[in-house]
């Protein structure tokens, strides 16, 4: 039987049954067990609500962050995201607040995180850093790498610059061949948390608009559009560049600078020729005499837009054309300089002013100028001229250097010339027989032939500069040198934030020097 305490009543064991009337009808206190049973079900009613309240809060916070979240700590994106999932009291409001907030501030500002976690600010980040800190892109340096390269790819084949059919293929197996311009541009504006919603002509404007800060954040990587399209200005130019109707690279020699400071060139002559030695006799020095010549590099370039229409009618044909003919004349500017140097008018002669003497490269004084009223088209009889007073030049020893030419310079009117007296095996010739009437047929071996002179025709040798029928004989060392900026010269094109055209602007520069190294190596005639 159970026990009942003398204080309270109460059943000192745990009651089986419980009941809220007693028999005479009169209500009864509740049991202790009635009471925990109703506070467990409230408790779990409110647990419950409390879940499912806080599970559509963060709901309703990743849907305000969708768009901008990703896994990197350091985005300070994710990092409000966190924030605003731990804080129990933001609710979907107060996160599309902050949100907001903070891409405006980042649109004013986009190197955000160095400022917000006192970070020493890097020239440049490694690839594996993140992209708020300066690193790659979202997707990592090796996924933004691999991006790029299809994007070049695809671009490439849309311009029409890419012709291998392998490639075309692999482009057009991907997704890329098919996304315009402006969807490349908003698909970059969603990854640097910018507005990227709209038609494409307000893609593009909002694109350009925030260029500068596109260029200059964290989100310009290897697959940066203007970098992308860079990439294929590069390819054309140098497209056009190695296919310009240009012959200066066929004979002139490559040379390189370090800066845009004068430097000199010093063509060391040959030595006094070796004296003979008796017993104990002691050694004495040769007199070395040194030519010296100033080269200089200058920096030569233009800009070029690609511009807002283009953009938005997807024209990349007009990039490619536009840099393939910047190439073109980037060669055409070098072949003018060289040009110059040869046939520029000067005192007595043509040519360039040589430092080693003050006198212009073709002169009498240099023993290598037939002028105007002297001279004839080649043939066998002048290019024997041309090349004894070329093999008979001393240096300032007077020892006899014997140069050997290896090109004949000529412009458009000579070229049949050129070529007849340079591959003849035979020189023919028919007389007449004065006293029988014969014909009679004669001939000789064409020496010409064995100098194995190289034909060079540029076209700007013409009758106004210098003459139709001008001619060079070049040696194959120290004729002119074309110099670049530690290196070969070649055209470069790099995107500029700003320009004077709305749409993407380039800056194109070729830095070259032109320089005739020795007036001994190179021997002009003026033609008939």
């Amino acid at each position: 039987m159970a026990t009942t305490d003398e204080t309270t009543g109460a059943s000192a064991m745990t009651p089986t049954t419980t009941k809220r009337w007693d028999d005479n009808g009169m209500p009864t206190a509740a049991k202790p067990t009635e009471v925990m049973a109703s506070h467990s079900r409230n408790i779990e009613a409110a647990v419950a609500k409390g879940v499912q309240a806080e599970a559509k809060r963060r709901d309703d916070i990743a849907a305000v962050f969708a768009k901008w979240y990703n896994a990197d700590p350091l985005n300070p994106i994710t990092a409000l995201h966190d924030d605003c999932m731990a804080d129990t009291t933001c609710d979907e409001n107060a996160a599309r607040t902050k949100l907001l907030a903070m891409l405006a501030a980042q649109t004013a500002d986009p190197i955000l995180a160095p400022q917000q976690y006192s970070i020493q600010a890097q020239a440049k980040a490694p690839p594996q850093v993140s992209r708020h800190l300066g690193g790659a892109m979202l997707m990592g340096a090796d996924a933004s790498d691999k991006r790029a390269k299809g994007l070049v790819l695809a671009l490439s084949v849309r311009a029409g610059i890419e012709r291998d059919p392998t490639k075309i293929r692999e482009a057009e197996s991907g997704e890329l061949i098919g996304m315009s311009l402006a969807q490349l541009m908003g698909d970059e504006l969603r990854a640097a948390g910018l507005p990227y919603n709209g038609s494409a002509p307000q893609l593009v404007s909002n694109y350009l608009r925030h260029l500068p800060v596109l260029a200059s954040g964290p989100s310009h990587g290897t697959d940066h559009l203007p970098a992308v399209l860079g990439n294929i200005a590069e390819k054309s130019m140098m497209d056009g560049w190695s296919t310009a109707r240009e012959t200066w690279g066929l004979w002139t020699r490559p040379g390189t600078l370090r800066n845009f400071q004068p430097a000199t060139s010093v063509a060391m002559a040959f030595l006094d020729k070796l004296t003979r030695m008796v017993p104990s006799q002691e050694f004495e020095y040769g007199d070395l005499a040194d030519q010296k010549q100033t080269r200089q590099l200058y920096q030569h370039g233009l800009r070029y837009g690609f511009p807002y229409e283009a953009l938005i009618n997807d024209d990349l044909s007009a990039l490619a054309e536009a840099m393939s003919g910047w190439g073109e004349a980037a060669s055409a500017t070098i072949g003018d300089y060289v040009h110059s140097a040869l046939f520029a008018a000067g005192s007595g002669g043509l040519g360039q002013v040589m430092t080693q003497d003050s006198t212009v490269l073709f002169h009498s004084n240099h023993s290598n100028y037939v002028a105007s009223g002297s001279g004839a088209v080649p043939s066998e009889a002048t290019l024997n001229t041309a090349r004894t007073a070329m093999m008979a030049q001393t240096d300032p020893n007077g020892r006899i250097i014997a140069v050997i030419p290896r090109y004949l310079i000529h412009g458009p009117a000579l070229w049949a010339t050129a070529r007849k007296v340079l591959n003849s095996q035979d020189l023919q010739s028919v007389t007449v027989d004065g006293s029988t009437g014969a014909t009679v047929l004669s001939g000789s071996i064409n020496s010409a032939r064995d100098m194995n002179l190289t034909p060079v025709e540029d076209y700007r040798i013409v009758a106004s500069a210098p003459g139709v029928n001008t001619w060079v004989l070049a040696g194959e060392r120290r004729t002119v040198e074309v110099a670049g900026l530690n290196g070969q010269p070649r055209p470069t094109a790099e995107m500029i934030p700003m320009g004077n055209i709305w749409g993407i602007n380039y800056q194109l520069t070729c830095p070259f020097a032109v320089t005739v190294l020795d007036h001994r190596s190179m021997y002009l005639n003026f033609g008939a």
